[in-house]
Parts: C-alpha cells; structure tokens; sequence
C-alpha cells in the first residue's frame, strides 16, 4: 500500500496506516493532554471542551487503539475505536482515520462525506500541529477519494412504461434519476425494473473504482397480457388535482432502534429523519446530493440546511428546506425531524373556499355600493352580509392552502440510530 500525499499526481486510494515516526504519534497524544490540561501548555489556553477528563483520556486510548488495528489492517475494528473516540472527544485527527478507513472498507461515499466535515472545521488560529496537520492530509485525501468513486447510469427500456418501478439495492430509484450519471460504491449491485405487463427485469453487477458503467434493463411484454402503455414525451401540464377519498390516517413511520454511539460530537446535532403520514419515503438531500431516506439518522451541523424531497415520480414534488436555525435552539439533541406530506384534502378544500368566497365579493361589494347609495335597505343590507360571509370563507380558504402544504416539526427524540 502506498502512501497518498498531496504531490503524488495518481488517483490512489488514501493509504490509512498511521506514519511510524515517532513525533506524530507524540504530537497526537500532546494535543490531546493539552486540551486536557490547558493551564500546563505554554501557549495561550484553549477554551475548556465539554468532555469530562475521563472522556479525554478514554478517547486517547481509542485512539491509539485504533492506529493499532488500522496498521494491521483491520478496517473495520479500527473504525469502530475511531468512531467512539470521535463521541468521546470530537477532534479532526479521530475524522481523518475515520474517513481513510471507511474507504478502505470499500464505503467511498460515506468517506468523502467524512472528509467534507473535516475539511468545514474551522480551526481556531492556535490549534494543536496534529489538527491542522489532519485537516491538510484530509482536503489532500478528498480529491484522491473523489476520484475513485464509481458512476453509475441505470436505463429502462422502452422509454416512459407507465407504473414502472425502479430498485437499486433494493432502495426505490427516483424515476427522474434514470438516464443520469449517479455516484455508488464499489462493489457488487443489483438493479430491478418491474411494471403491469412486462416481465420482472433484474441486472446483478459489479462496479470497480473509477468506473463508469451502463445498465440496460430491456422490458419483455407477457404473452396474453396486456403492457402498461408507454407514455409519449410531453411538454409538462399542471393539471387540476381531485379531491382524494377520505382514508384513515396513517401511522407515522416508527424511528429505527437505538444506536450503540448516544451522543453527537460537539458542535454537531443528531437528527433522525421520519414521516409523519402516508409511509411513503423522504430523501434527504444535501444540496442536490442525497445523503439517506427516510427513516435514517444522521449526524447534522446545525448550521447547514438541509432539504427534505418526496421520492415521487409526478410533476408536483414536496420539498421542504430545514435550515439550521430550526434546530439550533433544541442542543445537541438528539432530535427527531417529522416530515408531514402536502394534504391534498385540504389544498382542494382551500381552492374551493377561495373561488367561492371571491366569487362572493365580486357580488357582494356591488350589492352593498348600489344598495347603500340609493338607501336601498334591503340591497344594502344582503350586500354587507355576503362581503362579510364571503371575506370570512375567502380568508379560511387561503388559511387552508397555506396549512396544506408540506411541513417540517422538530422535536426533542428518545431514540435514534446512525445510518
């Protein structure tokens, strides 16, 4: 395995094996003792962390247990060590470990996540040598890893199949996704494509670094059935919605169970993503690049905003932006983010009382003018009561358009699990 450092020109996995030199290994277990003991450092003193000394000791303990397991080349116990160290006391030197062995593992994506958080640290001007040697190792490693993930591009033929149905990995693939280069892991995958009709399609593969692969799913029609009809490409229409049949209500989707790492690092806010309604699933998106679906938790700077996106296929998809100021007054958390879906029932509703209470003022308001000029009492009188009745259904229709959209409530959680 060979070392990745910023002026090696190849696109190399980032060797993780800690450098054997002694004042690195030193360097780290300084760092450590002087943010544990700041009034011994001779530098000016660094503001007193949250964690208890014996979190800070136990920290440097995995820590140091986790080199020893990466230089032997086990990953996954030393990611472990890395990652409650990261609980224990969050510091950039336990992110880049945790980032080199996580791509070890094959998990790029999840890696250059990781390394994205690191390279957002913003390191007090007087930070230990081993932290601000961590971020630079890190933005180096990024590119590398960048380079190495996979892109893959699912195709269905033919083209439009209504109803069709899209997995990868047994995770539903947004219809408007196909046709479009999306970022995967390295290693095995399958792909399967169902529609009324047609014959189950499924493609098992493998996917190397740095590849760009294709795959064409070809639907057969059944013999005797009739297929789905292939819809023609069109120019989008928003047409009217009908009101949808009274159901009862759904049961909001159940948090995962517990995860073994209760605490988020500092400065960070764990947030566990649901749906509160119809169990249909919810990505959660960075950006344009998605980071899980619901139900998922994740580890969240309460200072980035994150969008919530129906995973739907149709012209009209919620989107809701969750900005870090609704999460900052609620701490470290952890929190639970309920997404309730767009109610159709009360959008409809909404229109109705909106177009017939305008279609009252417009009668109304001539009633009362004509009426009350010539001292019509009787015409004056109907024309004051339908522009009051009908200013009062106009304004509950828009209060109900504006409540039928979709929103987000956030709560202080009980349970959550890292995903």
């Amino acid at each position: 395995m060979v070392h990745c450092f910023t002026d090696q020109p190849q696109h190399r996995r980032p060797d993780p094996r800690p450098r054997r030199a002694p004042s690195v290994a030193g360097a780290i277990g300084l760092a450590l003792i002087l943010l544990s003991h700041p009034a011994r450092a001779q530098s000016a003193p660094l503001p007193a962390p949250i964690a208890s000394d014996a979190d800070r000791l136990n920290a440097r303990d995995l820590f140091d247990k986790g080199l020893e397991l990466q230089q032997k080349g086990r990953w996954a116990e030393a990611l472990l060590a890395f990652q409650r160290a990261q609980v224990l006391f969050s510091a950039p030197t336990n992110m880049l470990h945790i980032a080199q062995c996580l791509a070890q593992l094959g998990r790029l994506i999840e890696a250059e996540e990781t390394y994205h958080g690191l390279a957002s640290l913003a390191l007090p001007k007087d930070a230990p040598a081993p932290f601000v040697a961590a971020a630079t190792q890190g933005a180096a490693e990024l590119q590398q890893v960048q380079a190495l993930i996979p892109k893959l591009r699912i195709e269905v033929t033919p083209s439009g199949i209504a109803n069709l149905t899209v997995t990868l990995d047994q995770q539903p693939v947004n219809l408007l996704l196909l046709d479009t280069d999306r970022l995967v892991d390295p290693g095995s995958h399958t792909v399967k494509a169902l529609a009324p009709g047609y014959a189950p399609k499924e493609a098992v593969f493998t996917v190397r670094e740095k590849e760009a692969r294709v795959v064409v799913l070809a639907l057969q029609p059944l013999e005797g059935v009739a297929p789905a009809p292939v819809m023609p490409p069109a120019a989008p229409v928003i047409a009217p919605q009908p009101a949808p049949a009274i159901a009862p209500q759904p049961q909001p989707q159940a948090a995962p169970p517990v995860d073994a790492m209760p605490n988020a690092p500092r400065g960070m806010v764990r947030v566990t993503f649901v749906t509160a309604g119809p169990a249909r699933s919810w990505s959660v998106l960075d950006g344009e690049r998605t980071l899980c679906t619901t139900p998922c938790t994740r580890i969240q700077n309460p200072d980035v905003p994150v969008a919530m996106r129906l995973i739907e296929e149709g012209l009209l998809k919620d989107r809701v932006t969750l900005l870090g100021a609704d999460l900052r007054p609620y701490g470290p958390g952890p929190l639970t983010v309920a997404v309730h879906p767009r109610s159709d029932l009360e959008l409809v509703g909404g229109l109705l009382a909106t177009t017939f209470g305008g279609i009252g003022q417009a009668t109304g308001i001539p009633l009362m003018s004509v009426g009350c000029s010539q001292n019509d009492t009787t015409m004056c009188r109907a024309g004051v009561i339908t522009t009051a009745v009908t200013a009062f259904l106009l304004a509950a229709g828009i209060s109900l358009m504006v409540d039928a959209g979709a929103r987000l409530e956030v709560r202080p959680a009980t349970v959550a699990v890292l995903r």
